[in-house]
């Protein structure tokens, strides 16, 4: 299977147990959606498996064989890129620049970028939508959430990752874009990148994912392929609401109908 493997992952931060024991396996190449409720432990674990988790971290994150907490901060870098749910910088960069940062790790000792990486950045602005002539060159602060989030993912995808960690990845998109960013999520793949999400929608994670992991207070309450782990009763276990299963057009895939549990 190889991808990511994490075994009883642990975090405290504050005297607060956000994390309790966390383990699942995400395969090389695919797409896993972390599901659960608001405060079920899915930024802090994304956090913990980039290495920026400001908590007390016990256990193991091994991604291909190498135990990601232990390993130095730049082949770290090299390696995985993080997605965060919000873009948060006071300095007055253009989406070329900022999207830039994402060559550092690669660099040389002189920092100076080649012909290949303005290519790579270039190359990462268009994947994820946007247009490079129109956005290159405005500044960040000029953009709207939904653009800021784009050129998040833009700066992840100039990183060069194995591992790719996103929060949230539609946040704050409209519903075209967030089934093009979900559909390049897929692709990836192709690239053998593999994809961890925090989802918040349950619809696009049972529509997306290959793996779903399913965290609650903290504990993973189930893991394993989407179409055997998201049932009815795991819904209304986690979620408080009534799942209804219907047939999908494609025929591929569940499609859920979600209720309220006290709905007559």
């Amino acid at each position: 299977m190889n991808g990511l493997e994490a075994v009883g992952v642990s975090v405290e931060i504050e005297r607060k147990q956000i994390l309790d024991g966390v383990s699942f396996n995400a395969p090389s190449g695919e797409l896993t959606a972390l599901i659960g409720p608001n405060g079920a432990g899915k930024s802090t674990l994304l956090h913990t498996i980039a290495g920026a988790s400001v908590g007390r971290v016990s256990g193991q994150v091994l991604f291909e064989g190498e135990d990601l907490l232990r390993m130095p901060r730049r082949r770290r870098a090299q390696r995985i890129a993080l997605v965060e749910q919000e873009a948060h910088t006071e300095l007055a960069l253009s989406v070329q620049e900022a999207v830039s940062l994402g060559r550092i790790p690669h660099l040389g000792p002189f920092g100076t970028e080649t012909e290949k990486d303005t290519d790579l950045v270039f190359q990462s602005i268009a994947a994820a939508g946007l247009s490079t002539s129109e956005f290159a060159g405005r500044e960040i602060a000029g953009l709207s959430g939904g653009e800021k989030q784009r050129v998040l993912l833009a700066k992840a995808l100039a990183q060069e990752p194995e591992l790719l960690l996103l929060d949230e990845p539609t946040n704050h998109l409209d519903i075209a874009a967030q089934l093009s960013v979900l559909n390049l999520l897929r692709r990836l793949g192709d690239s053998k990148i593999t994809s961890i999400a925090a989802i918040h929608d349950l619809g696009l994670a049972v529509a997306y994912a290959d793996q779903v992991v399913v965290l609650f207070s903290g504990k993973v309450v189930a893991s394993g392929p989407v179409e055997s782990t998201i049932t009815p009763d795991l819904i209304a276990d986690v979620f408080r609401v009534r799942a209804q299963v219907l047939k999908d057009p494609d025929g591929n895939r569940k499609v859920f109908a979600l209720s309220p549990l006290d709905q007559d």
